[in-house]
């Protein structure tokens, strides 16, 4: 029985330890991207973490992320659409939503410093993809900003 529990534990740690070293990787976080909300995005230079609630137990969350590019960029065949002077506005209130919605979440002045922080402005002619599922529970946003070759991750699950 004791060499049983071992085994389990030892493929456990086997299939943990990778997950937890790769799971903030770059490739790793557009791979899941790709699988979970349907975009495909080029492997970026870096990225980063601006915003990430704490893992609850079934799921929930918030998260913002950033990406850095290289100049050439290309979008095609990726999902993203670009932006234009009809779409602009409601692209930004889609980010501002997430932000306002977020922040009246959590109780704490800090974590409402952090996300109020937190300022993207989309123009036109930058990119965007949003999609959403579970009747509108969950839903992803994808901004890249050309003029500062980042893009921006915004990502809620209830």
């Amino acid at each position: 029985m004791k060499k049983w529990a071992i085994l389990v534990m030892l493929v456990m740690l086997l299939i943990v330890i990778p997950l937890l070293l790769n799971g903030n990787k770059p490739e790793a976080i557009t791979k899941l991207y790709e699988e979970k909300w349907g975009i495909h995005l080029p492997i970026p230079k870096d990225s980063e973490e601006l915003w990430g609630s704490e893992v609850s137990f079934n799921g929930d969350g918030e998260w913002i992320n950033v990406f850095n590019y290289d100049p050439k960029l290309n979008f095609h065949n990726s999902g993203m659409k670009r932006i234009t002077e009809e779409n602009v506005n409601l692209v930004n209130s889609q980010v501002k939503n997430f932000i306002q919605t977020t922040t009246s979440l959590y109780r704490d002045e800090e974590i409402n410093k952090k996300l109020e922080q937190i300022q993207i402005e989309a123009q036109v002619d930058d990119y965007y993809f949003y999609k959403s599922k579970n009747n509108g529970y969950d839903y992803f946003i994808a901004i890249y900003l050309v003029n500062e070759q980042k893009l921006y991750t915004f990502e809620w699950h209830q």
